[in-house]
């Protein structure tokens, strides 16, 4: 049987470095929704189109080839852009800014559902991202939504942005101005915005090391796992 454990929250609570480990420790699919939204950034990006111009970046994403794939571990999804690996791309400042611009927009949301929905039908998947346990996932065996302070969140974002790019210049004040500008974006659109599922289990990761938080986490779906055995 198929499982699907969904992992929401702001950027920078920490929900990818959880993620991965809680999937790690199931046995399951790690899924990040971001990965979808950002590669049809990069591709806006790509093609110097109007991120603001939902039609525009509506038919350029429909003329596009987007296909997820499971990188060599077969736990780590990856996505196919027209048929090129773009993941090492989707994480500079420039293209997270295009992504959370298109993905305000209603019909890029509904153009991209189905893919995300529809992700890796013969695995059991540890999903993460923005709306997985209230729009994608609603059905989820466990929703966690994953908070932690303002300070903490922009140094994990920072210390992430240089992991993948050494030379970025990126300033702490900077970042903190984006993640303000993200999260307002994302909890204000009108489709799918940020918030939390009725039915989510709340983990603050403000300063517990990440593999008691995963503990505690993996704890709680193995408990679901069993009462559904």
């Amino acid at each position: 049987m198929r499982y699907v454990v969904t992992v929401d929250g702001l950027v920078g609570a920490g929900k990818t470095a959880l993620s991965k480990q809680l999937a790690k420790r199931l046995g399951f699919v790690h899924f990040s929704s971001g990965i979808v939204y950002r590669a049809c950034g990069l591709l806006v990006m790509r093609e110097k189109k109007d991120p603001e111009d939902e039609e525009e970046v509506l038919n350029l994403i429909r003329s596009a080839s987007l296909k997820l794939a499971l990188k060599d571990s077969g736990t780590e999804s990856t996505i196919l852009l027209n048929g090129e690996d773009v993941f090492s791309f989707l994480y500079s400042p420039e293209v997270s800014d295009y992504t959370s611009k298109i993905a305000k927009h209603p019909l890029v949301r509904k153009e991209l559902f189905p893919l995300q929905r529809e992700a890796f039908l013969d695995r059991s998947l540890v999903a993460e991202g923005r709306d997985m346990g209230t729009v994608v996932f609603p059905d989820a065996l466990v929703k966690f939504f994953i908070v932690a302070d303002d300070e903490v969140r922009v140094k994990r974002r920072l210390a992430q942005l240089k992991e993948s790019m050494p030379f970025l210049s990126s300033t702490q004040e900077a970042l903190q101005k984006e993640l303000w500008d993200r999260d307002k974006r994302d909890e204000e659109r009108s489709v799918s915005p940020t918030k939390q599922a009725k039915d989510a289990v709340v983990i603050d990761n403000s300063s517990e090391p990440l593999e008691v938080v995963v503990d505690k986490m993996y704890k709680i779906v193995q408990k679901k796992l069993k009462e559904k055995a």
